[in-house]
């Protein structure tokens, strides 16, 4: 009799459940009807901390990821280097007086921090030398990942991955007429961009972007406003090239003395010495930035850099995809994956909303990732990608966004108002224009949850 009412109440129990959460599911379902842009395909998956499942919508079909990819190399570096790993970058010198930079592929560094090293150096009493030689043995060649657009190559959020990262490898420009003349102002400053006014005609600003040689030209055409500044962010061509400029002007600027500068694939076997290693900033501070504002060329150097760490060999996505599919069979979501670089710029990545969801609980269980993750994913209505979002819920939402034509995806975790904390990924593929409907009803569904839970 005390094993059927024991019976009876868990019955009474998973009956009571049901009708709630079929409430939820139709109230979801109507919010998706009505909001989700239309032609979308759209993958959702909630649960809570301890993994239990809230709502499921097409949360094991396979979508476009864009930037949430992030998640993926963010965590894996973490997770099999540590937070406190640093980029080397590493000066040697012979018995001749010539001086070799080792490049490490350093995604963070910028212009301040190559004079910062060289004012270390002139410090030393080192300021004359006979040749300089930049090493470039960190990565590999391959400057762009599978899959990307070509004619993207040009802007700043596809800029190319080397072993020499200066600036993220762009540059900006103030396009402005001032005293009768257009003036241009670039930063760093540099050569290697110009802008061309192609025809002035009374109708609307026309723009485009292209390489010639090493050089980015920006071509403009149309009505241009002389009492406006136009701001450019633009990739630049060769790292090699950017990198030996800048070098070139910081080193004149303090008064180096050398003969030449030139660019090697190895260290010379002559007797060397090592004079000076400059750190870079540790991995947890260059997660923070890559989630937060989602720097495309931070992703494809840190793939590259497991790669390297890992196989001993020069950085390459070869190695470095071997790396992540590792820690994804760690993690155990090694079947809910198709990554093919670091950022989320190839549409050859496959992701599903299931994927995330348990990569993140996989995170937040495991110290020291789950720490580094939190505190660099950007929080809704407060910064990074989120910055302009979520303002009916400012701070409970901590999560990684992505956004390419037809793509928007939002994968993280959710503080409701009762103080229970979820874990999501709404993941929207497929539909035409503008994304902004696809990320107000992502915010949707997250006010949601924040007020129903």
């Amino acid at each position: 009799m005390r094993k059927f009412i024991v019976l009876l109440l868990l019955v009474m129990g998973c009956a009571t459940l049901r009708p709630g959460r079929a409430k939820i599911e139709r109230q979801l379902l109507d919010l998706i009807k009505n909001k989700a842009p239309e032609g979308t395909f759209l993958g959702v998956s909630v649960v809570d901390i301890n993994g239990r499942e809230i709502f499921s919508y097409n949360a094991d079909k396979f979508f476009v990821p864009a930037s949430c990819n992030k998640l993926i190399t963010a965590s894996a570096s973490l997770y099999w280097l540590g937070p406190d790993y640093r980029f080397k970058t590493v000066l040697l010198s012979d018995s001749c007086k010539n001086l070799y930079m080792i490049a490490s592929g350093d995604p963070s560094m910028t212009v301040g921090d190559l004079s910062e090293l060289l004012d270390r150096l002139k410090v030393r009493g080192d300021s004359v030398w006979n040749s300089i030689f930049l090493v470039d043995i960190a990565y590999d060649t391959i400057s762009q990942g599978t899959g990307w657009m070509w004619d993207d190559r040009p802007y700043y959020y596809q800029a190319p991955v080397s072993s020499f990262i200066l600036n993220k490898n762009m540059l900006t420009a103030d396009f402005y007429y001032e005293d009768s003349i257009w003036k241009l102002d670039i930063f760093p400053p540099s050569k290697l961009l110009r802008i061309k006014i192609k025809k002035l005609e009374d109708t609307l600003l026309h723009q485009k972007t292209y390489f010639k040689g090493d050089t980015t030209i920006i071509e403009l055409w149309g009505k241009i406003d002389t009492t406006s500044t136009y701001h450019f962010l633009r990739s630049i061509k060769n790292p090699r090239v950017f990198f030996k400029e800048q070098l070139k002007r910081i080193l004149m600027e303090k008064h180096f003395a050398f003969s030449d500068i030139e660019i090697i694939d190895s260290i010379p076997e002559n007797s060397i010495d090592t004079i000076l290693i400059f750190e870079s900033p540790p991995l947890h501070f260059i997660v923070r930035d890559f989630l937060k504002y989602s720097i495309n060329i931070y992703g494809e150097a840190l793939l590259k850099n497991l790669g390297r760490e890992f196989s001993g060999r020069k950085g390459n996505y070869g190695d470095g995809l071997k790396a992540v599919d590792s820690f994804l069979i760690v993690a155990g979501v090694e079947n809910l994956f198709k990554v093919v670089d670091g950022s989320g710029l190839s549409r050859y990545n496959l992701s599903s909303p299931k994927g995330f969801v348990q990569l993140l609980l996989f995170d937040y269980s495991h110290f020291p990732i789950m720490p580094e993750i939190l505190s660099s994913l950007p929080i809704g209505g407060y910064d990074g990608t989120l910055k302009k979002r979520q303002h009916s819920i400012e701070g409970a939402v901590r999560a990684k966004t992505g956004t390419m034509t037809g793509v928007s995806t939002l994968s993280g975790y959710l503080k409701t108002k009762k103080g229970k904390l979820l874990v999501f990924s709404i993941m929207a593929n497929n539909y035409l224009g503008s994304s902004l409907k696809a990320r107000e009803l992502q915010d949707s569904i997250l006010e949601y949850f924040y007020n129903r839970f």
